[in-house]
């Protein structure tokens, strides 16, 4: 009932990766280089992986980065954490070069990236004109003549 057990294997726990993994997540990324993080893709525990994602999406180089690495590595793994980094709405153009990737599991995901950015996108789009004081905004306009529809938006 709410219960949450932590099982370790003593073994596991003296293996030196599992030390550095222990040790990255405590230092934070915040200090790292773009190219310490885009290494850190590539790591074996996945919390390290996602902290070192999450860390380079917040920077100015991300995009970048984030390109590089998708087209230099020869891994899955960081490839795939690329993909997810460029998945943020302003990385949208950069994540479509990637729709015919030689790999599938990339091609996969860069296609869940950019559905989740559509999707996104519709939703905030909704948002803007979903009251009509806002369809004679300049973003309500810019997203009316975006959709096809300028002049469809009328304000009350």
């Amino acid at each position: 009932k709410g219960r949450v057990f932590r099982v370790t294997d003593p073994a596991a726990m003296k293996n030196p990766a599992v030390a550095e993994a222990k040790q990255l997540l405590a230092e934070g990324f915040a200090k790292k280089t773009p190219d310490e993080l885009a290494k850190l893709l590539g790591h074996p525990h996945r919390g390290v992986r996602q902290g070192a994602q999450f860390e380079l999406a917040k920077r100015p180089e991300a995009a970048a980065t984030f390109e590089n690495v998708l087209k230099e590595s020869k891994d899955r793994t960081p490839r795939l954490h690329a993909v997810w980094g460029l998945s943020a709405p302003t990385s949208a153009n950069r994540l479509a070069e990637f729709a015919g990737d030689a790999d599938a599991e990339v091609r996969v995901n860069v296609a869940r990236g950019l559905a989740r950015l559509a999707s996104w996108f519709e939703h905030m789009g909704d948002r803007l004109t979903a009251e009509p004081r806002h369809a004679e905004t300049a973003p309500g306009k810019a997203l009316a003549k975006t959709r096809g529809k300028e002049g469809t938006l009328t304000a009350d």
